[in-house]
């Protein structure tokens, strides 16, 4: 990894961390980038939970979470919660996803 990209994401969690967020993603800066910064610590409307080789996992021990080139594989079954997005504050609405 480079300085530069080490840079990219101190910088992302900084700003993810004072706007309150729980994800941010490089394209959301300006950057044209596979790389997302993610801390769900903070979450209280929506509680996550993590599994780490079919285990259950303690989700403060992996945040905050870098992902660069992520290869994402969805499962369980589908959840509708309250979502918002930093690049549009105060705009919140109901998303279905994975709950798992």
């Amino acid at each position: 990894m480079t300085a530069e990209i080490s840079q990219l994401i101190n910088d992302m969690i900084e700003t993810m961390h004072a706007a309150a967020g729980i994800g941010l993603a490089a394209q959301q800066v300006g950057r044209a980038l596979q790389l997302t910064v993610i801390d769900v610590c903070a979450a209280t409307d929506r509680p996550s939970t993590l599994e780490r080789e079919g285990a259950p996992a303690h989700v403060e021990s992996f945040m905050p979470l870098v992902l660069i080139n992520p290869v994402i594989k969805p499962f369980g079954d589908l959840a509708t919660g309250p979502e918002g997005c930093l690049s549009f504050p105060e705009i919140y609405a109901d998303i279905t996803r994975r709950n798992r």
